[in-house]
């Protein structure tokens, strides 16, 4: 099986229960710790005081994966298609903020639009959005949904449930929804890139048009961002160096990307350094393959 078809856990502590969390207020700046990796280091209270702190970041603006819920052909009439915003979840800072666009495309209302049944993957957890009471032939509207992935790249599977029928659908998801952005100097990504070396680095080569990287060197930084929800911290088109970071939604590991992009030849270099080794080798792989793509 690819990496793909992985599990990859963070730390086993329970979503399920937990208070809503609002989300970060980013212009206060607001802050939150790093949690110490299983990797046999000290992980004691005074050790956990001592880990850095980030200040999470505004999402870049581009949108993550998106796609079809449920057709109008197999929901009889009823429609819902999906997009990862990328904003934060109020229901938890473990979930993904899913957008859903439920359609009635039928000539006849359609009622009592609800989640029903969950069969989530062990770990995962999923906050359905409010009921819809009724929804007009031919109208849409927007709901929200929070999954908590539990660092797993498998889909969440759980039914749609209206007076039309009850749906089953499948959520699927990728390496990059499950990362927040952060902010921090060049400095700090510096000291944090040292930390992250051996077996916790991933790093590979591409090559990108010869076109793009002469005329248009950011379209490989957008390449990035569309594929992975991280903060640009270091953006350098001229020169053909950018650097990224963010942090994984569940076990909060750092995730740092750095790319060099050649001006003249399109030779591209990519480095990921995350302690979840998996997480690392996939986000190497997407963005390689992305930037052969760009042209």
């Amino acid at each position: 099986s690819s990496l793909l078809d992985l599990g990859f856990d963070g730390p086993s502590s329970a979503v399920g229960g937990a208070p809503a969390v609002a989300a970060p207020n980013y212009s206060a700046g607001v802050l939150a710790p790093v949690v110490p990796g299983a990797g046999g280091g000290d992980t004691s209270a005074a050790a956990a005081a001592a880990a850095p702190v980030f200040a999470a970041a505004a999402p870049s603006g581009v949108e993550g994966l998106k796609g079809t819920l449920l057709n109008k052909m197999n929901g009889k009439g009823l429609q819902v298609d999906f997009v990862y915003n990328r904003q934060p979840s109020f229901f938890s800072d473990r979930m993904c903020n899913v957008r859903l666009i439920i359609a009635n495309d039928s000539s006849q209302p359609v009622n009592d639009v609800s989640v029903g049944a969950q069969f989530l993957e062990p770990g995962m957890a999923l906050h359905p959005f409010a009921t819809i009471g009724s929804l007009a032939p031919h109208s849409s509207v927007e709901a929200s949904l929070g999954v908590d992935f539990h660092e797993k790249v498998q889909p969440a599977k759980f039914e749609i449930s209206a007076n039309l029928d009850v749906f089953r659908v499948s959520l699927p998801t990728r390496v990059g929804e499950l990362v927040a952005p952060i902010d921090m100097s060049e400095a700090v990504f510096g000291t944090e890139q040292a930390k992250l070396t051996g077996m916790t680095e991933c790093a590979g080569k591409a090559t990108v048009a010869a076109a793009v990287a002469r005329q248009n060197p950011a379209q490989a930084r957008q390449a990035v961002l569309a594929l992975c929800n991280v903060r640009c911290i270091h953006d350098d088109a001229v020169g053909g160096t950018f650097k990224f970071a963010g942090r994984t939604l569940g076990s909060k590991n750092v995730v740092l990307i750095t790319l060099q992009v050649d001006g003249e030849s399109g030779a591209a270099k990519v480095r990921v350094n995350c302690e979840n080794v998996v997480i690392g080798s996939v986000l190497l792989k997407e963005i390689k393959s992305a930037l052969g793509k760009l042209g």
